[in-house]
């Protein structure tokens, strides 16, 4: 049996981010090693030990990754029955290729940065092998609620860095503002572009051109995509997630 701990590059991470006041995590490292059963864990302002579980050698086998998919409603699926989500859909469509491939939906709508950000160390621990690729998608609710720009863009990239500081690889996607929040929409549209830059992060339109302009695309409401939609935007992603597994 393998027992999952946190490795020490990422343990070395948080202490250096919780000293500045910052917010980061890290996620479990790989390994043989017993410590009667307890591994350490770091959550923002909280270093503890806790019991971890045991999992077996064939669920942490390489040919078997894991994506994590986080973000808000469009990663959740809202509106969607599980099956039609864009985890469950990416999933499915990456079968055909890496059979036992698993995207973990961690989606909750509504989410802004900060909820992300917040909630990442609990996603990330509950994991039982050390993701291959995050997906994240999540920006849209900070306009809406008029979060301050310089404030989403620090959050973002406190979970960009979050993230490859245990050495996950990220794709970032993107999506152009709905109609009723593009007026307020301008201060926030670099940041994602200017992060993923400064950070050497992959970056995606989560949207094919158009999608979402279709109203055999959309929900009732206008503005969330439907099943089709979604299979459209895995459709269009699914060969720059694969060249990133």
């Amino acid at each position: 049996m393998l027992i999952v701990r946190w490795s020490p590059k990422c343990v070395s991470a948080v202490k250096n981010t919780l000293m500045s006041g910052a917010t980061s995590v890290c996620v479990p490292s790989q390994t043989n090693e017993h410590r009667h059963g307890k591994v350490r864990s770091y959550y923002p302002g909280r270093l503890t030990l806790r019991p971890t579980r045991t999992i077996s050698r064939q669920r942490m086998t390489t040919d078997q990754p894991l994506i994590l998919a986080i973000g808000d409603s469009l990663i959740a699926g809202y509106g969607l029955p599980a099956a039609d989500s864009f985890p469950a859909q990416l999933q499915a469509s990456l079968q055909t290729r890496f059979p036992d491939v698993r995207v973990v939906n961690a989606g909750v709508s509504g989410d802004t940065t900060a909820d992300v950000l917040r909630r990442l160390p609990r996603q990330l621990s509950a994991l039982d092998q050390l993701p291959v690729l995050a997906i994240v998608q999540v920006g849209p609710n900070d306009v809406l609620r008029q979060v301050p720009a310089a404030r989403t863009r620090v959050q973002l990239e406190q979970i960009l860095l979050s993230l490859r500081s245990c050495g996950i690889p990220v794709l970032l996607t993107t999506v152009d503002p709905p109609a009723f929040i593009r007026d307020r929409a301008a201060a926030y549209l670099g940041i994602h572009a200017g992060l993923a830059a400064e950070h050497g992060v992959t970056i995606w339109p989560f949207f094919p051109p158009g999608v979402l302009r279709r109203a055999d695309m959309v929900l009732v409401d206008r503005v969330h995509p439907n099943a089709k939609a979604i299979a459209a935007v895995v459709a269009a992603m699914r060969l720059t997630v694969e060249g990133m597994l």
